[in-house]
C-alpha cells in the first residue's frame, strides 16, 4: 500500500515537473516568436523609412529628408557657430536629352550624374534630388567659398564623364548656385538664395558655379537685365584652380549622402 502511495506521489511529482518543463519551453518558444516578430517589425520600419526619404530613381535623399536636415543643420550651426552651405545643381539641357534619346536615357543620365556627385562628397554631406533634373547639396561645416571649390570639382568631373550610349557618349554639364547660411535665415529664404545663384549661372551660359554673395539684389528678387558674367567667370576660374590644387586629382570620400 505504502509502495503504491509512494509510486503515485512520484508520478504526480514527475507530472508536475513535466508540466513545468512544457510550460517553460512553451514560454521560451513564445518569447522567441515575439522577439522574431519585433525584429521583423524593426526591419520593416527601417525599410519604410528608407523608402519614405529616398528618391526611387537615383537612390539619393528626397526633398522631405532635405527639409528635415536643413532645419537640423541650421539649428546646429546657430549653436556651434560653424559655417553651413546649401547648393542647388541643375543638369544643363536635360529636356533636349529626353526629347532626342527618350526618357529611359534621361533616367540613366540622372543616375549617372548622381554617382559622379556622390563620389566627390565628404562623409557629412547630404545629396538630395528635389525635382526633375535638380539636386541639392547640404554641406555642414563649410563656408561659401569652400563649398564653391567642392562644386567646381563636381562640375568639372561631370563635364569630363559623359554618359555612355550605343550611339556615342552623351556629354553632360551642370550649373550650380551656392549660398552660405546666416544665423537668422529661414530655410525657404536660404534655398531661394541658392536658387537665385543657380539662375544666374544659367543666365550666364550654364556649366558654371555662382555664389549667392555675387548675385545682385534685383537678380535675387526675380530678374536681372544684364548680369555681370565676366566677373563671375573670373571668380569661378580662380576658385576652380584652387579646387584642382586641393583635390590633387583625388575624389572626396563618399558618405551616406553619397548614398544620399
Amino acid at each position: 500500500m505504502r509502495f503504491h502511495f509512494a509510486a503515485l506521489c512520484g508520478l504526480a511529482a514527475l507530472g508536475t515537473l513535466l508540466s513545468a518543463a512544457i510550460y517553460t519551453l512553451h514560454n521560451r518558444a513564445q518569447v522567441r516568436i515575439i522577439e522574431g516578430s519585433n525584429q521583423a517589425l524593426t526591419r520593416l520600419n527601417e525599410e519604410l523609412r528608407r523608402i519614405a526619404e529616398r528618391d526611387h530613381l537615383t537612390g539619393c535623399f528626397n526633398r522631405r529628408r532635405l527639409d528635415e536636415a536643413m532645419n537640423a543643420e541650421l539649428a546646429r550651426s546657430a549653436r556651434s557657430g560653424h559655417p553651413l552651405a546649401l547648393a542647388m545643381l541643375d543638369l544643363d539641357h536635360f529636356k533636349a536629352v529626353n526629347d532626342r534619346y527618350g526618357h529611359g536615357v534621361g533616367d540613366a543620365m540622372l543616375a549617372h550624374v548622381t554617382g559622379i556627385i556622390r563620389h566627390q562628397l565628404r562623409e557629412p554631406d547630404l545629396l538630395a534630388r528635389v525635382g526633375g533634373e535638380e539636386f541639392a547639396l547640404l554641406l555642414p561645416d563649410t563656408g561659401e567659398r569652400d563649398a564653391m571649390a567642392l562644386l567646381e570639382r563636381v562640375r568639372r568631373k561631370v563635364e569630363e564623364t559623359p554618359l555612355p550610349h550605343e550611339d556615342g557618349p552623351i556629354p553632360m554639364t551642370v550649373s550650380a548656385g551656392v549660398a552660405e547660411a546666416r544665423t537668422d535665415i529661414e530655410p525657404g529664404r536660404w534655398m531661394h538664395e541658392a536658387d537665385a545663384a543657380l539662375y544666374m549661372a544659367k543666365r550666364c551660359g550654364r556649366n558654371r558655379t555662382v555664389r549667392a554673395s555675387q548675385v545682385p539684389e534685383d537678380a535675387a528678387t526675380g530678374w536681372l537685365e544684364t548680369p555681370d558674367c565676366i566677373s563671375l567667370d573670373a571668380d569661378m576660374n580662380e576658385v576652380g584652380d584652387e579646387a584642382g590644387d586641393e583635390a590633387g586629382g583625388q575624389p572626396g570620400t563618399p558618405g551616406e549622402t553619397g548614398a544620399a
